[in-house]
């Protein structure tokens, strides 16, 4: 129970169906090795065992009491007796952060993560999941976009190709969070030489205060990125920097100077890349967070973020003039995180997700300085100034 609601962890109806429909859509033949998180899940992992004989299985379950429970209301001897499986008490993090992901896949289900009483191993296993679930829901369509873009015997040019004029530099990181909305003069101001990297969702926005970015950067795969950009960027003056899983149609109107960002994880751009001797990024699940990492990558000095909030600011969850601007209305349920300012604002799963996932990508950085100037989310290892302290 949670808040006076039961809940399954198992399918309550026909589990067995539900978990042969679950573990065939969730693996593939990539992996030869499973884990699977939580005694919720003996069925699927019956049914993992039956569908693919080639395969290893772990399952962990820390929660001795559940455990037990799941022990005593069925006879899973016959699975027990697999020498394929292997049963573990280990924590799910200590598993997550040892995981080698390219060996090794993760299944579990979202009603599991309501039963974990430790709010550490929660949070860790909600951002996995949301993660996992993000690229699940998108795989048909990152493998379609992906297509159209590379073409048939056309070869890419990768990010790769303008590391020269990344390094050594100062990037302005421009997000399209509500603090943008007091923060984009900076941009009026910044130095001649450093560099003004957009993210596709405040193109208009830019253009609108005449500010034309060096870069724009576009990741997702869904036709609205098509009009993030059209009619929004000066072709001679911007260079696009394109996920080539992205929406093909936003690439294809784009006639200006255009490279492809290869990301690990998706199997078409790791083989691509490694056809041509691209590498790879690290998407981190959202476009700030794929270009934090290519300017990491490319040697710069310093990035300042401006807009990149990862809550919403103001009850906003994109600054005003944005393509995706809208209010938010926050309830009982909505996570909270500090603010730059100390306090307590509402964000949400996937903001929380890509806030820890950027202080873990810079912890370790230490030639390069991070700035983030906003009115939204604390992040720990940059420098965090208010907007209204920067104004």
């Amino acid at each position: 129970t949670e808040n006076g609601h039961f809940y399954y962890i198992s399918g309550n109806n026909n589990p067995y169906r539900d978990a042969f429909t679950f573990v065939s859509a969730n693996t593939g033949e990539k992996y030869y090795e499973y884990i699977i998180f939580g005694a919720g899940l003996f069925y699927e992992a019956e049914a993992l065992l039956q569908l693919r004989p080639d395969v290893k299985l772990t399952i962990t379950e820390p929660d001795l009491y559940l455990l037990k429970l799941a022990l005593s209301l069925r006879d899973i001897s016959e699975i027990l007796g697999d020498e394929r499986l292997t049963l573990t008490d280990r924590s799910f993090t200590e598993i997550l952060l040892n995981l080698d992901v390219d060996k090794t896949d993760v299944l579990i289900r979202k009603p599991f993560l309501r039963h974990i009483s430790d709010g550490k191993e929660r949070e860790v296993l909600r951002i996995f999941f949301v993660k996992r679930m993000t690229i699940l829901e998108q795989a048909y369509v990152l493998e379609s976009e992906f297509r159209k873009n590379i073409g048939v015997d056309a070869q890419v040019k990768s990010v790769d190709d303008v590391a020269s004029r990344f390094a050594g530099k100062k990037v302005y990181l421009v997000a399209g969070g509500p603090s943008l909305n007091v923060s984009i003069g900076l941009l009026k101001k910044s130095e001649e030489d450093a560099i003004i990297l957009c993210v596709g969702t405040s193109a208009a926005r830019l253009k609108s205060e005449g500010i034309t970015p060096d870069f724009v950067i576009i990741t997702d795969a869904s036709d609205a990125i098509f009009d993030q950009i059209n009619g929004n960027l000066d072709e001679k003056k911007t260079t696009l920097l394109y996920m080539c899983s992205a929406n093909a149609k936003a690439v294809k109107s784009f006639d200006g100077e255009k490279y492809g960002v290869f990301q690990k994880g998706f199997y078409m751009a790791e083989e691509y890349a490694a056809k041509y001797g691209y590498s790879l990024v690290h998407t981190g699940g959202s476009v700030s967070t794929t270009a934090l990492d290519i300017c990491i990558r490319l040697g710069v000095k310093e990035v300042v973020c401006i807009g990149l909030d990862l809550a919403y600011t103001n009850n906003k969850s994109h600054a005003d003039g944005t393509i995706s601007c809208s209010k938010i209305i926050a309830g009982e349920m909505t996570p909270m995180v500090k603010s730059v300012s100390g306090k307590m604002i509402p964000t949400a799963d996937n903001l929380h997700a890509f806030h820890i996932w950027i202080e873990n990508r810079i912890r370790d950085e230490q030639d390069i300085k991070f700035v983030n100037i906003s009115d939204g989310a604390y992040i720990q290892g940059m420098e965090n100034i208010s907007v209204s302290d920067n104004n």
